[in-house]
């Protein structure tokens, strides 16, 4: 038995005997026929990513009226009620956790 992911030892016998002109790289589709359970790659399903949604609206405060002010992406970065345009992003509710060494 060999240490090698099963992927890995099927792309390396795939394109052992192979020019440089003829490798094509692998996308991600054939990763995950590869794979066949999917556990070895890339995770295409997209959960446990950790980019948040740019669809939602983000709040912010104005730093000159402190009014709340909602911005979605494309926004002109500008309060609505005075025209300030330094804003600050409001803390987030979500418990962040840090890692102390």
């Amino acid at each position: 038995p060999s240490s090698t992911p099963l992927t890995t030892k099927y792309y390396l016998e795939k394109t052992a005997n192979m020019s440089r002109e003829q490798y094509t790289p692998p996308s991600l589709s054939q990763q995950g026929q590869a794979s066949g359970s999917g556990t070895g790659g890339f995770n295409i399903t997209g959960q446990g990513s950790t980019f948040e949604d740019t669809s939602k609206p983000v709040h912010y405060l104005c730093g000159d009226c402190d009014n709340k002010v909602v911005l979605k992406k494309g926004d002109p970065i500008r309060c609505k009620e005075c025209g300030y345009r330094v804003l600050y992003k409001e803390r987030t509710n979500r418990m962040i956790q840090f890692e102390a060494r």
